[in-house]
């Protein structure tokens, strides 16, 4: 996907900003992980996890840094026009055996 700028509210999720700027979902395949209680993304596009080793998989940043929650859990707070409403949502695929 190449980078777009994708409106939001207050109180979605990057899951939910994902689905919207992928016209809901067509190009991704999901997994809800019961464990962690969020959903898990196995592909995008073309690519899914484990294509490029045991370890390889899709993750996302927020702002450059690597949230400790699955995407569906981490909301984004505030909406415009408050202040400081600017996110950027970058997702990365891993390599790893």
């Amino acid at each position: 996907m190449s980078r777009q700028q994708v409106s939001y509210t207050a109180g979605e999720s990057v899951f939910d900003v994902l689905m919207r700027a992928t016209g809901s979902g067509k190009k991704i395949r999901v997994d809800y992980t019961m464990a962690l209680g969020t959903e898990y993304i196995q592909q995008i596009g073309t690519i899914r996890e484990k294509d490029f080793g045991t370890q390889s998989g899709w993750t996302y940043w927020v702002n450059g840094k690597m949230p400790a929650v699955g995407c569906s859990g981490y909301k984004l707070k505030s909406a415009p026009p408050a202040p400081n409403t600017s996110y950027e949502i970058q997702w990365n695929y891993v390599c790893g055996d």
